[in-house]
């Protein structure tokens, strides 16, 4: 099942939190853009169905039966974030914010393929096409060329709290719950290992300094860490699913605009 069943609920909690923060001080606008790291996922799944497997040509072919668990771990290139939020800040150091938010990273590479506990990076890669006749090049040499992306759209609420209110630097921690709209491909060497994209629970935290510049600009630099809930690929070089993992981190800079004075 995709994991869908905490969104509604979450966002009915988060859209309470924001609505109940009720003395309002400043409403604001940011934008801001950042480095980000996508965290290596560890997939997991299994086969769906049995799969008739190729040979190496010292091997027979095999059957590998339905159900067999099916494994791998992925690293991601560092990739780019860029966040909007519209918010409200408070007299008592607290602000609400809604925020969207745009995440890409490429792929680097695969590795470790294990099918049924066994590692089969060494094996002949027409082991996954099936093909009776060696293609000449491993399993792990395939995976290790990991062409495809991941990218991130996702949707928070949010709850900051300011600290030294009314400096010229104001330090903050924030945290927020949403949803994120994941989309994976997995391409090494070309090969279309699978395509997908999932609807997810999804939350973050976040530090930053906010500078002031007058009395409506503020610049501000921020890390968060953002994760959802584990996306499902249907893989399409065999017949299987797994689990991916989206885990991001980022550093980034924005301006933020306060319409009060």
């Amino acid at each position: 099942m995709k994991p869908l069943s905490k969104i509604p609920i979450s966002l009915a909690v988060a859209a309470a939190l924001f609505a109940g923060l009720s003395s309002a001080h400043d409403w604001y606008v940011s934008g801001s853009a950042a480095w980000m790291q996508q965290d290596d996922s560890a997939n997991a799944g299994a086969l769906t169905q049995a799969f008739n497997a190729g040979t190496d040509g010292t091997n027979p072919p095999a059957v590998i039966a339905s159900g067999t668990s099916v494994g791998f771990e992925t690293e991601f290139d560092d990739g780019y974030a860029i966040n909007g939020e519209v918010g409200k800040k408070f007299s008592n150091g607290l602000r609400g914010s809604l925020e969207v938010s745009w995440a890409e990273s490429d792929l680097n590479r695969h590795s470790g393929l294990e099918v049924g506990g066994a590692n089969v990076d060494a094996a002949d890669v027409a082991l996954l096409t099936g093909s009776a006749t060696p293609a000449g090049t491993t399993v792990g040499a395939t995976l290790n060329n990991g062409q495809g992306q991941m990218q991130t759209l996702g949707a928070f609420a949010n709850v900051y709290y300011d600290f030294n209110r009314g400096g010229v630097v104001e330090p903050y921690v924030g945290a927020g719950i949403g949803a994120a709209r994941v989309e994976a491909e997995y391409r090494p060497s070309g090969v279309a290992v699978g395509k997908d994209n999932d609807t997810a629970f999804a939350y973050q935290a976040k530090a930053g300094l906010t500078y002031k510049l007058n009395d409506n600009w503020d610049v501000f630099g921020e890390y968060a860490y953002k994760a959802s809930e584990d996306i499902e690929m249907d893989l399409d070089v065999v017949p299987g699913t797994i689990d991916i993992e989206n885990q991001q981190q980022t550093v980034g800079v924005g301006l933020r605009y306060r319409f009060g004075s």
